[in-house]
Parts: structure tokens; C-alpha cells; sequence
């Protein structure tokens, strides 16, 4: 049984962020992201899909264009 506890999603990416220092310092990608809200979650799984989406666009980006990767947020309704 999974049980859900608050996550600090900037803390979480600055984590994320130094992980992929090295590639993002050799792409020259600038990373923009929004304040990012605290969410009720798993973090160690939070945390895999951060990795996971900006390794991943690092990976996939154009060899001669440096890569700008921006993450956002907005709370969405239910029925969206």
C-alpha cells in the first residue's frame, strides 16, 4: 500500500538538476523552470520522472542547437 507525503518539487529538481550537471553543462542547455509547487507523492518516483524527462531531452536534442528545456505547472480540473 502506497502512502502519499509531501514532496518539494524545486527541491526535488535541484537535486535532479545537479545529477545532470555534466550534460547539461556539455549541451550548453539553458534550463528554465517555474516555482514549482509541493505535491502530495512519491518522491523517489517524483524523482525518476524529473531524471527521466530532462535526460531525455538532453539526449534527443539537436547535436548543434543547445537545448532549452523549461518546465510549468497550472492545476488543471478534474474533467480536463
Amino acid at each position: 500500500r502506497e502512502t502519499f507525503q509531501p514532496v518539494d518539487l524545486d527541491s526535488l529538481l535541484a537535486h535532479v538538476r545537479s545529477d545532470l550537471e555534466m550534460a547539461i553543462r556539455e549541451k550548453a542547455a539553458r534550463l528554465h523552470a517555474d516555482p514549482l509547487p509541493t505535491v502530495a507523492g512519491d518522491p523517489t518516483q517524483l524523482r525518476q520522472v524529473l531524471q527521466n524527462l530532462l535526460s531525455n531531452a538532453l539526449k534527443f536534442s539537436k547535436p548543434d542547437v543547445p537545448p532549452r528545456l523549461e518546465i510549468r505547472h497550472r492545476i488543471v480540473a478534474g474533467g480536463e
